[in-house]
């Protein structure tokens, strides 16, 4: 009895919270991504949010709807007549509501003379890139955001909400930059790294092969953009069975100091201090390829060459690249 009278009293708490819930917009823009990725899990990547979040989400949208607005299959999803009812009315006023954002933020941007909006991948080199342009230009005040989601960062910049965005590009997950969004690349080709814990055998190598790795658990984070299916990929081009963990950045990095996984890191990133080594794979068989994109070419006439100046600086200090910036450095400004 206390069993059911519990239950009964948690579907009508459940029954009170979807009573209360009102469609806004950012409602509409859940079901407006899911719809154009074909997928829950390629739409939480592309909103920067993982993907139980964006179930969790759009399994509320449609209890409160009371319907099902997706037809959820092997290879994705597809609207149902309703959610393409839905569909067909969000996507104008999500657009149109975007569009307001954009507008408002680049003239609150506007309003502050020297304000630079800037975004970016994490990565190492971001902290003196900044460093660098208040050397560079003393008037600019740099403002930064930083996400997981290359592809939100370029929406972001088309949408005019950031001037300039330093992304980064997996070779399995080309990105598809926007109409109007300037660009140039800052390199074709960075060493690929693997960190692990120090008692481990592999530590004794100069640089390691995959196979030397291929007994341990992985570590990757799911939400950032086709890191879960490179490394996927990777390790089957290996011939090895992939085993990994999902994490958060700084998740992985506690489990890899812990002896607990192995996982990948960038060429860029500051070296762990204490139980954590890092060894470049033999052949570089992860293509990572950086690019800067900017809402104008002016945008990137600033601030390029600081990033250039910054990662020159900490490539030759962390590394030696041998001839890898007569191969793939390519300055297009």
């Amino acid at each position: 009895m206390n069993l059911r009278r519990s239950h009964c009293l948690r579907q009508a708490i459940i029954g009170l919270a979807f009573t209360l819930m009102d469609l806004e917009v950012r409602h509409l823009k859940v079901v407006c991504a899911v719809a154009t990725a074909g997928s829950v899990h390629k739409a939480a990547r592309a909103l920067g949010v993982s993907q139980p979040t964006l179930a969790a989400q759009l399994r509320r949208i449609e209890d409160f709807l009371g319907g099902k607005l997706f037809t959820r299959h092997i290879y994705g999803c597809s609207p149902t007549m309703l959610g393409q009812q839905l569909i067909s009315r969000a996507r104008p006023i999500v657009d149109e509501m975007s569009s307001l954002a954009s507008e408002m933020k680049a003239a609150a941007c506007s309003a502050k003379p020297g304000t630079l909006v800037m975004g970016g991948f994490p990565c190492g080199v971001i902290p003196g890139w900044i460093a660098r342009l208040r050397e560079f230009h003393p008037t600019l005040h740099p403002v930064l955001q930083t996400g997981v989601s290359s592809r939100a960062l370029l929406r972001d910049v088309s949408e005019g909400q950031l001037d300039v965005a330093l992304v980064v590009e997996l070779e399995e997950e080309p990105i598809r930059f926007p109409p109007g969004v300037a660009r140039c690349l800052l390199i074709d080709r960075e060493p690929v790294l693997v960190q692990f814990h120090e008692r481990h055998p592999a530590a004794e190598l100069a640089t390691i092969q995959l196979t030397d790795v291929a007994a341990d658990q992985w570590v990757a984070n799911r939400n950032a953009d086709g890191q879960w299916e490179s490394i996927h990929q990777l390790l089957r081009s290996a011939g090895i069975t992939p085993r990994v963990h999902h994490a958060d950045y700084a998740t992985s990095n506690l489990l890899v100091k812990a002896g607990e996984v192995v996982g990948l890191c960038q060429a860029m990133s500051e070296p762990k201090e204490g139980v954590v080594v890092r060894r470049r794979l033999e052949g570089d068989p992860r293509k990572i390829s950086w690019f800067l994109v900017g809402r104008t070419e002016a945008f990137l006439e600033t601030v390029y060459p600081a990033l250039v100046a910054e990662y020159r600086s900490r490539a030759e200090i962390l590394y030696a690249y041998g001839k890898i910036w007569d191969e793939h450095w390519v300055a297009k400004i």
